[in-house]
């Protein structure tokens, strides 16, 4: 039960923290798109370097490794998704 709740509270912060900063990339903010990528990192206990140097499979092993494993996944796919979609529009890689 501890575990399910300290999950979901992890789960939350994510969600508001990127949520936040995909509405601050949208408009305009260009520091949001690092906010973004530093949540997903901080979320894996990683740097923000090194967890966007990660390949996909590199990422999933990691999101294995941090005790979160499948609850994260959806919330860390659809934050890059959404991250993936802002650069794209500015025009960036």
């Amino acid at each position: 039960m501890l575990q399910r709740d300290y999950i979901l509270e992890i789960v939350g912060q994510f969600v508001d923290g990127v949520g936040e900063a995909l509405r601050r990339a949208l408009g305009g903010d260009a520091g949001a798109c690092e906010d973004v990528e530093s949540q997903v990192a901080e979320l894996l206990e990683l740097d923000r370097v090194t967890a966007l140097s990660l390949a996909p499979d590199s990422l999933v092993t990691m999101m294995v490794l941090s005790g979160m494993g499948d609850t994260v996944a959806a919330y860390v796919c659809y934050a890059l998704d959404r991250l993936s979609r802002v650069y794209e529009a500015r025009g960036e890689d």
